[in-house]
């Protein structure tokens, strides 16, 4: 870089009792300045001009490559095992949709597991290829699932405990991520799921959804027609609470969990 070059650049800095205070972050590393900046901590300040330049390339690439190892969280990872276990029931489903007409021949068509399973008594080698392949992919699905059971149980201990680790699992998928399911209100976990309904009833001024997602909660599907709104509300207030604990890192006792479900017999 020329002289001129370098002394066209404009350094960001405090202005203080009429002094230029420059950043100085030299002593501790551009990236763990930038680290901090993030987080709002402004690098120790010097009344001296920076007199060497910074390798940009290289500073970008360790901040992308620093970015890329944060986001491999435990639960981003549990995010993408739950979305291919969405695939996973979706092509399962939709293989024995498409196998059922063979369910004719065999006078068995539910559960879907005995179903496959009497293809592969049938003599015809095709429909045996099809059995085969329906009882592998209902194994490999289910141990898919016993792994996000005890990742979820490690991630969000304390949102598993109140809701289920499957219905958790859905509602982290759903956000993406637990902080933002840390951060988001009550009644983003309350609608999550029936975003659409709900601006179709904005939009058209009609009665919208009192509940998406966690409807399928024991607590809420099985409570009285008139009770459930309330109940969905109380609940996501809760879940709320937990996924703020998941995210905290803190397990919460017992005592405090059955403490908040109170709330849902009131």
């Amino acid at each position: 870089m020329t002289t001129g070059a370098r002394d066209a650049v404009k350094w960001n800095y405090l202005l203080k009792d009429g002094k230029r205070f420059y950043y100085n972050i030299q002593d501790t590393g551009y990236l763990e300045a930038l680290r901090g900046l993030q987080n709002g901590i402004i690098p120790p300040l010097t009344d001296t001009k920076p007199s060497s330049f910074p390798n940009l390339r290289e500073i970008m690439i360790e901040l992308g490559q620093d970015a890329m190892e944060r986001s491999l969280s435990e639960d981003w990872k549990l995010v993408k095992l739950v979305l291919s276990r969405i695939s996973m029931d979706e092509i399962i489903n939709t293989f024995y949709e498409k196998s059922l007409a063979l369910g004719l021949l065999t006078d068995v068509q539910e559960p879907m597991q005995t179903f496959f399973e009497s293809l592969m008594n049938y003599p015809d080698p095709a429909m045996k290829t099809l059995g085969q392949t329906g009882v592998d992919l209902i194994k490999r699905r289910d141990e898919l699932s016993s792994s996000i059971q005890k990742r979820a149980a490690e991630v969000m201990p304390n949102t598993c405990r109140v809701l289920g680790w499957d219905l958790s699992c859905q509602l982290l998928a759903h956000f993406g991520s637990l902080e933002r399911l840390a951060m988001c209100k009550s009644s983003s976990i309350q609608m999550a799921g029936a975003e659409k309904s709900l601006f179709i009833s904005k939009t058209k001024r009609i009665s919208g959804p009192k509940y998406g997602k966690i409807f399928k909660s024991p607590m809420i599907a099985g409570a009285k027609l008139h009770e459930r709104g309330s109940k969905a509300r109380k609940l996501s207030g809760i879940l709320s609470l937990t996924f703020r604990a998941d995210y905290a890192g803190r397990t919460m006792d017992q005592d405090e969990i059955n403490k908040l479900m109170k709330k849902l017999e009131k």
